[in-house]
């Protein structure tokens, strides 16, 4: 956004007319006001009297404000009083040579006194934010959103926030990222705060998309870029706190538009790798939002803007990934298939063996052809190799690749979309649906890191649900081996299902496994969901509180049930 430089600390009037102007308008002095000036003359001269220089370090305070302020009115009267006492004793008006007159427009301003009130707040209030926010970022239902005045404020603010930067005043102050105007944007208090989150806390896809670890030296040079990011900081931190539709969240995301929209009316029709990949972060966003309807428009958009650069092959490896990633999070919401071809082939770690051999064997339960077979083999190598043991030897690259593939694989046991001439051709059991989306919930939570709290992880719950209840009892429960995957299939859809309703329903299809497997005690549970799939940074806290809620709701007696 464009800033205009400060006003004058003098604040001359004659800056905000042209010289010619200025010339014409002075000559015309009373003669009363030129016997003052030369009062004044014989008291002081004015010829003699020095200027101070003002100088500020710090957050100004209410004093020293004071002060600066009435030295500042002081010295430009005394200077305005000199320019009219000479003009009177040659009739020549003194006029200050401009560096440049090609845009006085830039030295203008305007003063709003402190009496002055406008008389319609509530009109002013709401073209602000059509102006700031745009329609398509507050599509917000009035129960869920803030106070719109306290919403507005805090928007004000930033914008405030990040202009101020813009000054050299203000630009060095202590504390500041950015002292050094390094960056593509300005950034506010709200902003720097995301920041610092982006680069401590925002653990989300750190593998599956940056895995080379340069993303933010793309971010730091692009301002759309940086924006969408920071608007999906913004989320991620508000799904972690419990909040909707932050004042940051909405800020970014009405800059990311209007940027990216300055940018789409562009005549040549190009669009680069950044502007693809932040329309593909805004469409992330709206789908982990649960805002399904805006983002199949975004989804759409993007297509065309693929499309027109030669299709998602001809992008750069991060921007690829973060355009693939959106694909996934589409298909995912409707249950189709990913809209891209597979571009990686699938990596070694992908493909080898087991790590351990001593794990329940998924070809049990549906054969050798099953691709549910490979996937978890995947998984199962996948989660060791994220392990804290074997993290500082992890080859990024590579475990970024068999992300992209399991992810690509999960999807194409869903349908194929109706215009698609390509059908089902992997051998695939009814059973198995169970299976394929408590995975895809492990892969989203353990391995990509989604916050659970998602709208869109909640719609892979609520199937996981809906796919159980026609089952059970039945295939699942025929055998200990499948009530064993079974018992695991349920401690997921239970850990994403955490402050929902359906938490009470997988807590107490697990009580009932457990009292048919024997399984008394949380040490004999951990056992068993370690010969299906556990990684233990990820699993482990969330059995304890499941354990908890399993003891807490079952109907058996305390004698029976044996905390650890």
């Amino acid at each position: 956004m464009p800033v205009k430089p400060m006003k004058s600390v003098s604040g001359d009037a004659s800056l905000s007319s042209e010289p010619g102007e200025r010339s014409g308008n002075v000559s015309k002095i009373s003669s009363r006001y030129h016997d003052r000036a030369l009062d004044i003359e014989k008291k002081d001269s004015l010829e003699t009297r020095s200027f101070e220089f003002v100088t500020l370090t710090g957050q100004p305070s209410a004093i020293t404000r004071g002060v600066t302020s009435k030295k500042v009115r002081t010295q430009a009267m005394r200077d305005y009083l000199r320019k009219q006492h000479r003009q009177a004793i040659s009739g020549v008006a003194e006029v200050v040579e401009s560096t440049n007159l090609k845009e006085p427009a830039q030295y203008k301003g305007k003063f709003k006194l402190a009496s002055w009130t406008h008389k319609s707040k509530e009109k002013s209030a709401v073209s602000r934010r059509e102006k700031l926010l745009g329609a398509a970022v507050i599509l917000v239902h009035d129960h869920c959103r803030t106070d719109k005045d306290s919403v507005m404020a805090n928007v004000d603010y930033e914008i405030w926030q990040s202009r101020k930067t813009s000054n050299p005043v203000f630009a060095l102050r202590s504390g500041s990222l950015d002292p050094f105007d390094t960056l593509s944007i300005k950034l506010g208090s709200l902003s720097e705060k995301l920041l610092v989150y982006y680069n401590t806390a925002y653990t989300m896809n750190s593998i599956a998309i940056n895995a080379e670890g340069d993303f933010f030296s793309y971010i730091k040079a692009d301002p759309a870029l940086f924006h969408s990011i920071l608007h999906l900081v913004a989320l991620h931190s508000n799904l972690k706190s419990g909040l909707q539709d932050s004042p940051a969240c909405l800020y970014h995301g009405s800059e990311a538009f209007r940027v990216i929209n300055e940018r789409l009316g562009d005549p040549s029709g190009t669009y680069s790798d950044a502007t693809i990949a932040a329309v593909a972060m805004l469409v992330n966003k709206e789908n982990l939002n649960g805002r399904y309807e805006l983002s199949e428009i975004h989804k759409q958009g993007l297509e065309k803007m693929i499309r027109v650069r030669g299709g998602v092959q001809a992008l750069r490896g991060v921007f690829r990934r973060v355009v693939t990633w959106s694909d996934f999070c589409y298909a995912n919401v409707w249950s189709c298939q990913p809209s891209f071809p597979r571009l990686l082939p699938r990596p070694s770690m992908y493909t080898c063996q087991e790590i351990d051999s001593t794990l329940l064997r998924p070809d049990h339960l549906f054969g050798n052809s099953s691709l549910v077979v490979t996937i978890f083999h995947a998984l199962r190598n996948l989660s060791q190799s994220l392990s804290s043991p074997h993290i500082a030897s992890l080859n990024r690259m590579e475990a970024s690749n068999t992300i992209y593939n399991l992810e690509y694989d999960l999807l194409s046991l869903n349908k194929p979309p109706p215009t698609s001439p390509e059908p089902l051709t992997c051998t695939y059991f009814v059973e198995a649906v169970p299976l394929k989306i408590a995975a895809h919930i492990y892969l989203w939570l353990a391995i990509r890191e989604l916050p659970p709290t998602s709208e869109l992880v909640y719609r892979l719950v609520q199937r996981l649900h809906g796919s159980l209840i026609g089952m059970l009892p039945g295939w699942w429960t025929s055998s200990r081996e499948k009530q064993v995957w079974l018992l695991w299939i349920l401690f997921i859809g239970g850990i994403a299902a955490a402050g929902r309703a359906e938490r009470l329903w997988f807590v107490g299809e697990m009580v009932g496994i457990c009292k048919t497997l024997g399984i008394w005690d949380e040490k004999a549970l951990r056992g068993c969901l370690k010969d299906v799939l556990w990684q233990d940074e990820f699993c482990s806290e969330k059995l304890d509180l499941l354990w908890q809620d399993m003891v807490l709701s079952s109907d058996i007696g305390e004698n029976n049930w044996i905390t650890q």
